[in-house]
C-alpha cells in the first residue's frame, strides 16, 4: 500500500514538474484580436430587438422553451425558485 502511494505521488510530482517546464507559446495578436474601443463598449446599444410577442406564455417543460426560442430566435428566461 505505502509503495503504491510513494509511486503515485512519484508520477503527480514528476507531471507538475513537466507542466511547470514546458515552453508556451506567446499568444500572437492579428488584427481581428485587437481590443474593442471603449466607445463602441459603453456607447449607445446596436442590437436589434425583436418585436414582442402578442401573448406572455409561461412555458414549464425547458426542452420546448429552448426548441421554441430556437425556433423564433429570441432569448429564454428563466425563473428558478
Amino acid at each position: 500500500m505505502k509503495t503504491t502511494y510513494a509511486l503515485f505521488c512519484a508520477i503527480c510530482a514528476t507531471a507538475l514538474v513537466i507542466a511547470a517546464v514546458a515552453p508556451r507559446e506567446s499568444p500572437k495578436i492579428i488584427a481581428q484580436d485587437a481590443p474593442t474601443p471603449w466607445s463602441d463598449i459603453l456607447g449607445p446599444s446596436q442590437a436589434k430587438l425583436p418585436e414582442p410577442r402578442e401573448k406572455l406564455e409561461w412555458l414549464i417543460d425547458p426542452a420546448k422553451a429552448f426548441e421554441l426560442a430556437k425556433k423564433e430566435n429570441r432569448p429564454v428566461f428563466a425563473t428558478v425558485r
